[in-house]
């Protein structure tokens, strides 16, 4: 093969690079987010520990964990695909996206000090605020 038929082969497999590791990233996001944000079903904690504490000791091992607070979402992943859906069908690249319906959430707040032992949670049905990337949610920021 001359050199110069390497070219547009390099060129498109240059062109496509972006693509490959995008997708990549946002698969790995999105499967990042189920294992720091969902709880389901709902863990039940061992005798005499409650509940966000029990979660946080798992999850505290998971980059990125340390804000306050922490939302966790009591539903099938399968269902929270749709967050980052436009109306339309479309999926843009990224966007922040509300669901529509409410979601089983509880909230873990941390004590003063950000130390175990002293957190409460809020279970409530909420409507949640979503960052999304390559179609997929990858953080929870908040309640609404």
């Amino acid at each position: 093969m001359a050199p110069g038929e390497l070219r547009p082969t390099l060129l498109l497999l240059l062109a496509l690079l972006p693509a490959g590791l995008a997708w990549l990233f946002a698969s790995r996001s999105a499967q990042e987010f189920v294992a720091r944000h969902v709880d389901f079903p709902r863990s039940r904690p061992p005798p005499g520990q409650q509940y966000c504490d029990y979660l946080m000791r798992q999850w505290r091992s998971l980059p990125g964990t340390a804000r306050r607070p922490f939302i966790f979402v009591h539903t099938d992943p399968s269902q929270l695909a749709s967050l980052c859906r436009c109306g339309d069908g479309s999926q843009p690249p990224a966007r922040t996206c509300v669901s529509r319906n409410r979601i089983p959430t509880t909230t873990c707040r941390m004590a003063l000090g950000g130390g175990l032992g002293g957190s409460w949670p809020l279970s409530l049905k909420s409507r949640i605020r979503v960052a999304c990337r390559g179609g997929e949610p990858v953080d929870i920021l908040g309640t609404v």
